[in-house]
């Protein structure tokens, strides 16, 4: 892996568990065995830079996954449940806390960036692939809410699986169920 590559996977797991505010470069730099002056090279807007370049891969991650998972799905609910499965592999990216706890501390060139790569990747391609399926939907649907809803629950999973001692695999199919079925609806 090079460097770049690396610098970018430790602030990544930095970010995701601890916001952009409360992450250093020189914890990034420690974790990465490298001087400050290193990750200037790499990234000379220095901790956003790396945020931003953080968000765009791990956007692009959810555009490809995404798409793939719409044409490889027979299914509304094969799809969110291959989906979610792929999401709970990946390091957490919670949009609530990104929104609340991470856009506050950006510049406005950053805000403006981390809007466009969620808005045109995970929601995009969220809605999509709830546009695909539209026929099996209630058409008073709005794929709009639908995309938000869903991309809550599974931001959620993360932590609900610490808590309740569920795995994430239990924890998805149930929020699947229950994002298409309702409450009360009985298991399959």
């Amino acid at each position: 892996m090079n460097r770049r590559a690396k610098i970018l996977q430790e602030a990544e797991q930095l970010f995701s568990q601890m916001g952009f505010r409360a992450v250093s470069l020189e914890e990034i730099c420690r974790r990465v065995g490298i001087r400050t002056a290193s990750l200037y090279h790499h990234f000379p807007g220095g901790k956003e830079e790396v945020y931003l370049a953080v968000i765009s891969r791990r956007a692009a991650d959810f555009k490809v996954a995404v798409e793939e998972l719409s044409t490889q799905k027979k299914n509304l609910e094969e799809a969110l449940r291959a989906f979610g499965y792929w999401y709970i592999s990946q390091p957490p990216m919670n949009m609530s806390l990104i929104a609340s706890k991470d856009m506050p501390f950006l510049s406005a060139r950053g805000k403006k960036m981390v809007m466009a790569e969620v808005g045109n990747s995970i929601f995009a391609s969220l809605n999509k692939l709830f546009a695909k399926y539209q026929a099996e939907l209630d058409p008073s649907v709005n794929l709009n809410m639908m995309v938000g809803t869903f991309t809550t629950l599974l931001f959620s999973v993360h932590v609900s699986s610490a808590m309740s001692g569920q795995s994430h695999a239990e924890l998805v199919d149930y929020s699947v169920r229950v994002f298409l079925r309702g409450v009360g609806a009985p298991q399959i």
